[in-house]
């Protein structure tokens, strides 16, 4: 499997990625990068779609220490339990129907949710959703797929590696 571009944008630097999927030409891992305005080095799940001629990913996850077992955790219980009926204003596209969600996170400037949404046609996708809401922008979405276990797996040792 092929890397994503070595520079998503000015912005970053990839040290390293590791692919998990290129199916239907999306490209889909790991990526560990650096910040080039404060050296930050990041870890992020991301996913690029096929003839990417923006070279940025198209969603992104990223994988916070602070926050990772907790988000990780809620995925589990999703799957297994479900959520809640969806109450006050998602950052969703009229695109989908919030069937129901998860809320993970609740802060002045992040919340954090998971959200079982139907597509028009039926299908029906869970993703992580991080959005500012102080004016309703989305910051980060990612969409639980066939990839999430080898992923979140992935992160987590990657993670612990790193300390």
């Amino acid at each position: 499997m092929t890397c994503p571009p070595k520079r998503a944008d000015l912005a970053r630097t990839v040290i390293n990625a590791t692919a998990v999927d290129e199916s239907n030409g999306w490209w889909t891992g790991l990526v560990r990068d650096r910040v080039h305005d404060t050296g930050e080095v990041r870890l992020r799940l991301e996913r690029y779609p096929p003839n990417n001629s923006k070279n940025r990913p198209e969603h992104t996850w990223r994988v916070r220490p602070e926050y990772w077992d907790s988000e990780r955790d809620a995925v589990e219980m999703f799957e297994q339990y479900g959520g809640e009926t969806p109450t006050g204003v998602l950052p969703i596209d009229d695109f989908y129907t919030v069937k129901e969600h998860l809320p993970i996170r609740k802060e002045p400037t992040r919340r954090v949710s998971l959200v079982r949404l139907e597509k028009n046609w039926g299908q029906t996708v869970t993703r992580l959703y991080h959005w500012d809401p102080r004016d309703g922008a989305t910051k980060q979405k990612w969409t639980i797929g066939r990839n999430w276990d080898h992923l979140s797996t992935l992160a987590t040792r990657k993670l612990a590696n790193a300390q």
